[in-house]
């Protein structure tokens, strides 16, 4: 009763109404879910100019959260440098003219990503604006215009295939932007698209 003395009844929609809505949302939602799914996995092949970016959990301890720009892609190796460590350990100090870690494998190769349009002599180009050459960062290149590696990482035949398949990778395509982003936040940002 309300206070005037009157009485209020409350009308519910009938069941039928009900029946109505929820049975075409639940045909629509697995519709849906299945677009969605499709399409945060559509496949990159592993290739040069691609980023791997480190699945939560899923890769060894030297790859946690990292973000791999593969340079060379092979039936007998795979290769690339690790974007976002600037060294090994954190207690590490990176050596002379090395600005970040490049992987735990040929740790006395250097490997300098540049962004030189068109690219400097004996470079070999990436992605527009981007290339790459073995050795240090020449002293004529700007700062900031140039990133020099130390150490690389390394796939042997089928290995990072078998990885990607068992789902310790994602798998997207860089931009020259990516190269120079803070190493900090890149594998966040990238992993963030795919969470």
């Amino acid at each position: 009763m309300t206070r005037a003395g009157i009485k209020q009844t409350v009308q519910r929609p009938p069941l039928a109404l009900w029946l109505a809505l929820a049975l075409p949302m639940l045909v629509l939602f697995p519709v849906l879910l299945n677009a969605l799914k499709e399409r945060e996995h559509v496949p990159v092949a592993p290739r040069p100019g691609v980023l791997l970016v480190a699945r939560p959990g899923r890769v060894s301890g030297a790859f946690d959260e990292t973000v791999v720009l593969l340079l060379e892609t092979g039936p007998d190796r795979t290769w690339g440098v690790v974007l976002n460590r600037m060294r090994p350990t954190p207690d590490a100090a990176p050596p002379p003219d090395v600005d970040r870690w490049g992987g735990p494998v040929q740790r006395g190769n250097h490997v300098t990503l540049t962004l030189e349009d068109p690219p400097p002599e004996g470079a070999i180009p990436l992605l527009k604006g981007l290339s790459w050459h073995l050795g240090r960062r020449e002293a004529r290149l700007p700062v900031g215009r140039a990133l020099t590696f130390e150490g690389l990482a390394v796939w042997g035949p089928g290995q990072l295939e078998s990885e990607i398949d068992r789902g310790a990778w994602w798998v997207t395509q860089a931009t020259a932007a990516d190269v120079f982003t803070a190493p900090g936040s890149l594998w966040v940002e990238r992993a963030f698209q795919h969470l």
